[in-house]
């Protein structure tokens, strides 16, 4: 903080970009098209969800914020006995996946530790396995894959014209000795 200080950023100025960084991630949270929530580690009470997270679990925010997560995400009264609180970090998301019996849906979950306004808290993301839009993603996983390892090159043209490019796997390019310019 002096080092900051004696580079000419006031204490006023240093609050005023925290609560512009903290804006941004609530920002950021909000527009997740997933689950998120944050909830505080030692007392398990949830300082934060996301729209969707309302969506999916049919209560408002304003219901849920301040009530404990294993209470609101799992219908349970005591902590959760598969709650990964012991496994996380502060420096990478620990990855795993849940079969939800209250929502009868799996999840394919993220989480970390974060400092949510001074709490020591868990960043909960997820999303429903199941999904649409998680299908999806997958498919253009695996379609982007199968792209990438076939030998030589891809393309695919406008069947309206037969001239237009689509699209091309990065191979191509060379297999015909074009640059993308």
């Amino acid at each position: 903080m002096e080092n900051v200080m004696k580079q000419g950023i006031g204490k006023e100025e240093l609050e005023r970009l925290y609560r512009q960084k903290l804006q941004y991630f609530h920002f950021m949270l909000d527009t997740y098209e997933g689950n998120a929530y944050v909830s505080d580690m030692d007392t398990y009470e949830l300082l934060y969800l996301n729209q969707h997270a309302c969506e999916v679990l049919g209560v408002p925010a304003a219901k849920a914020v301040g009530r404990k997560c294993y209470e609101v995400i799992q219908g349970r009264t005591s902590p959760c006995p598969f709650c990964t609180n012991s496994k996380l970090n502060e420096d990478e998301f620990y990855e795993w996946e849940f079969q939800n019996p209250v929502l009868e849906r799996t999840f394919r979950i993220k989480n970390r530790i974060i400092d949510w306004e001074g709490r020591r808290a868990r960043l909960e993301l997820s999303y429903d396995m199941y999904s649409t839009e998680y299908k999806l993603a997958k498919k253009d996983q695996e379609r982007d894959a199968l792209v990438r390892s076939v030998p030589g090159g891809l393309v695919r043209v406008d069947g309206r014209d037969m001239r237009t490019v689509l699209w091309y796997s990065g191979s191509f390019l060379d297999l015909i000795g074009y640059t993308k310019e």
